[in-house]
């Protein structure tokens, strides 16, 4: 029995903290990951920022309470 190869294309949502070396490490697994499993698979990016809430002022956390 032949095995067809599928033309599906699997699309992984990567959100990481562009500053949070974490997130590199992880980046790299998966792009580890996406070599060893032999399919199309479609990486996009996403960014956010875990502090900006409480650097604009909103959201302040109980580091931001203490330190006043």
């Amino acid at each position: 029995m032949k095995m067809r190869r599928s033309r599906h294309v699997i699309t992984v949502d990567m959100w990481a903290d562009v500053r949070c070396p974490w997130c590199w490490v992880g980046l790299r697994r998966l792009r580890r990951a996406i070599a060893h499993v032999g399919q199309d698979v479609r990486v996009r990016h996403r960014s956010f920022h875990p502090m900006s809430r409480v650097e604009s002022g909103h959201g302040r956390g109980e580091t931001n309470r203490t330190a006043r």
